[in-house]
């Protein structure tokens, strides 16, 4: 998403990015929050990466402009414990969840976050950003979806290779 996402900053404005980034997450925590089955279950976990995927560079493109420079490495600090605080509380919060209640509880914990997340935006949000109106790169689109996701295959196996190479 992060190509696709440096267009869609340079076509959008911040507030009507932000807001569809928001609710696509919120749809997506619903449709898995209701799933029936695994199928819908990935297919709502799709549309929620979608959703993060579009907010996560915007929240640093939006930092970059509101902030001045000489503070702007405490904002990115301050940006970057946050982010790297769900990978670390995340797993253990979740299992425990899941210990105590059925699986469905952890989107419906979110759901009531994205959807507070969504009004506060539609009242309180700005717009920052500059429009650019860039043209949209098909083919950089394409070699760099194949390209990143290559490598993170290549490195998920690696150590599959690795191990055999060891043993």
């Amino acid at each position: 998403m992060i190509p696709i996402t440096a267009f869609l900053i340079g076509r959008f404005t911040t507030r009507a990015l932000f807001l569809a980034a928001v609710g696509l997450f919120a749809v997506g925590t619903l449709i898995c929050a209701i799933a029936p089955d695994f199928l819908l279950l990935i297919i709502g976990r799709i549309i929620q990466a979608a959703g993060a995927g579009i907010i996560m560079p915007l929240m640093q493109t939006v930092l970059f402009i509101i902030f001045p420079i000489e503070k702007r490495g405490s904002a990115m600090g301050l940006f970057g414990l946050v982010i790297a605080f769900a990978p670390a509380i995340g797993p253990t919060l979740s299992g425990w969840l899941v210990n105590q209640y059925p699986w469905r509880v952890l989107f419906y914990i979110v759901l009531p976050v994205a959807i507070i997340d969504f009004i506060f935006a539609y009242f309180f949000l700005k717009n920052v950003t500059q429009l650019t109106y860039p043209k949209l790169d098909i083919l950089s689109i394409i070699l760099s979806t194949f390209g990143f996701g290559g490598l993170l295959y290549g490195f998920s196996i690696q150590e599959q290779a690795a191990g055999g190479i060891l043993k």
